[in-house]
């Protein structure tokens, strides 16, 4: 992702982790972007999709290992 991303890539991050009833800090923030930004944005946005329709796994909130292994 570019840094022009990152504010669609935290749009979408807490959007899924309020779906999860989770509130994210700003260091978890700048952590999570650390951990996938080299990946795309369209790649991590289908991987935290995937992630939320999987009947076992996405019952819990993602970690950044989930979505790089699922992008």
């Amino acid at each position: 992702m570019t840094e022009n991303e990152h504010s669609q890539f935290i749009i979408t991050l807490t959007g899924v982790a309020e779906i999860y009833g989770a509130h994210l800090s700003e260091a978890a923030l700048e952590l999570w972007w650390e951990d996938v930004q080299d990946l795309a944005l369209a790649d991590v946005k289908r991987a935290f999709a995937a992630h939320r329709r999987d009947t076992e796994r996405g019952q819990f909130m993602p970690k950044p290992a989930d979505i790089r292994r699922a992008a």
